[in-house]
Order: structure tokens, then sequence, then C-alpha cells
């Protein structure tokens, strides 16, 4: 009778064991390990922080003159109003009226292309054509400026028709750029908890905050040609308004 008390005993604690115990045990296992990578999660992130802040008193000291050079060497958007205004400025120095600008970038190109986030650019890229009419002495000296212009500017294609006069009927195309806002955080795919943390750590570690660069000779020689537009006195709220009410 004792025996198979103790069998029975036996058979419930082993059903009980896989029944209970064991579920309960797994998951206690499971929240032991994410628990582990939480507290990976929060060193990774204190890292961050830690980072950033060094970073940030190094960004603040450089000169704020040099800060808006360099973001007008690769902004961080594309305005292809203020470029052809640009364009017209750097021609009109030398009495060339730009006409029949076209702005075609990189999205215009490939609306059916999908690109994986991992393999995207950190930078877009926009494609600029326009036309004028010029002696040849002028455009080298339009085509120079274009190649010192503060702005990242690269010159694609040239072509021209010659006349019977000394002006020729220039078509150039060139490529200009623009820095991506979610570079670093639309090309993190994180595959497991904080791994996106580390890969944000991984590419601020990249970043190199030297001053040198404001000193050396081809920074130097970049001229900035962007023209300034002088703000405009806004019209009535309600254009077609009563005369006076507003």
């Amino acid at each position: 009778m004792k025996n198979n008390s103790a069998i029975v005993l036996l058979l419930l604690s082993v059903g009980l064991f896989y029944a209970f115990t064991n579920t309960q045990y797994q998951n206690v296992r499971k929240l032991y390990t994410l628990s582990g990578e939480y507290q990976n999660v929060l060193q990774n992130a204190s890292r961050i922080m830690e980072l950033k802040d060094q970073l940030l008193v190094k960004y603040e000291a450089l000169p704020v003159a040099e800060i808006e050079r360099i973001n007008k060497v690769l902004p961080d958007s594309v305005d292809t109003v203020r470029l052809a205004l640009d364009l017209d400025g750097m021609a009109s120095r030398y009495g060339i009226a730009i006409k029949n600008i076209q702005t075609v970038t990189d999205a215009d190109k490939d609306t059916n292309l999908i690109v994986l986030p991992e393999v995207a650019g950190a930078y877009e890229k926009a494609t600029i054509s326009f036309g004028f009419v010029s002696n040849y002495e002028n455009f080298m000296r339009l085509l120079a400026d274009i190649e010192k212009s503060l702005r990242i500017i690269d010159v694609r294609s040239i072509s021209f028709q010659t006349g019977e006069s000394s002006l020729y009927d220039y078509q150039i195309s060139i490529d200009t750029y623009w820095l991506k806002t979610d570079a670093i955080s639309g090309g993190l795919q994180a595959s497991g908890v904080g791994n996106d943390l580390l890969k944000i750590f991984d590419e601020l570690q990249k970043v190199t905050l030297d001053q040198n660069l404001f000193s050396s000779p081809g920074y130097l020689e970049l001229t900035d040609f962007s023209t300034s537009i002088t703000p405009q006195a806004t019209g009535r709220t309600n254009p077609f308004d009563v005369i006076g009410r507003d």
C-alpha cells in the first residue's frame, strides 16, 4: 500500500513538474535573460549620452561662421529655387543669363526602385541642367567659379553649338548633394534588444570634429556664391477681402 502511495506521489510530482513547474521555470529563465539584455541597453544608452555630450562640447567650440560655411558645403536639404538663384548669380557676374534650368533628384529618377535601408547612402543627389549663351572666355570664368564653389558641385557634361559669331550656345549638367537627415536612424534595423543603440554608438565613434579643416588651403579657396534673399513685406491675409478692412 505504501509503495502504491509513493508511486502515485511520484507520478503526481512528475506531472506537476511538466505541467506547471517547468513552464514557470522556463519563463523565469527568459525573463532573467531579457533582464540582462535590458541592463546592456541601459549601459549602451549611458555610453551614447556620454559620447554625445563630448561631441557637443567640441561642436560648440567651432566658430559659428565656419559652421554656416560647412552647412552650405553639404546642406541637409535641397532648395532648387535657391540653387537656381545661386547659379544665376554666378553667371550674371560675367553677363551670362541662365536659361532652361531643369532639376532631377534621385527620388525622381528611381520612383520604382526599392532601396534597402542597409545599403542606402548617407546623401542624396540632384542633377541640374541649364543652358546659356556666352563667349569662350566668360564660359571658362563661370566654369572656374563652379569648380571653386563652396557648395559641392560636380560637372557631369558640357555641350555647345557654334555659330558665325564668337558666341556659343552652351548646355551644362551638374550634380550637387545634400545630407539625409535620417542617414543614421534610417539604416538601423534592430535584430535584438539594443542592437540599434550599438550601431548608433559605432556611428558616433566615427565622428571627428577637427578644426584643421578650416585652415587647409583647399577649404580656404572655396568661395560662397550663395545669393542672399532680401525679406519682402507680406501681402494682405486675404487678397480678395474688401480694401481697408484688414
